[in-house]
């Protein structure tokens, strides 16, 4: 084998050396390094599973938001349905006062003509009766005996008053 430059004595060596270096790399190097893929691989993992469930609390998140957005939007229907309700009411309200106060009005007017023409009546009643007081003694001064004018008098007052 010498022949061929090969010592023995130094593949010996090399083989030993080799078994150490193999040692010592599989003990000191390789584990550290397997143990630091697996820790990475299951770091990896749980970052998945981390995104997964952000994922799906993001969501959830949505979903939630479009309920609480629907249900807000119902709410909101709701609450102008009951305003325009409310508007409705009042203004059926407000044109049943109007008319109330205009029956009201109307009722007041027709009350103050009435009193206004029984007002009218009593002073032409009593200016006629003063005309006719003034006529009638006039006449009677000219025409008739004192005891006469005073019977005629009483019958016309009489009259008036009824």
């Amino acid at each position: 084998m010498e022949k061929l430059g090969i010592n023995p004595i130094l593949i010996v060596f090399q083989v030993a050396n080799f078994a150490v270096l193999f040692f010592v790399l599989k003990r000191f190097l390789y584990r550290p390094i397997l143990n630091m893929l697996e820790q990475r691989k299951q770091r990896a993992q749980e970052i998945e599973e981390l995104q997964r469930k952000l994922t799906d609390q993001d969501r959830q998140l949505e979903e939630k938001k479009q309920e609480v957005i629907e249900q807000g939007r119902r709410e909101a229907h709701k609450v102008v349905e009951a305003a325009r309700i409310r508007g409705e009411k009042m203004s059926r309200q407000i044109q049943a006062d109007a008319q109330k106060q205009t029956g009201k009005v109307l009722a007041d007017a027709r009350q103050e003509i009435e009193r206004q023409k029984l007002q009218l009546r009593r002073e032409l009643k009593d200016e006629v009766g003063q005309i006719t007081v003034a006529v009638a003694e006039q006449i009677l001064t000219d025409q008739l005996q004192p005891d006469q004018k005073s019977q005629i008098l009483s019958s016309a007052i009489e009259k008036f008053d009824q």
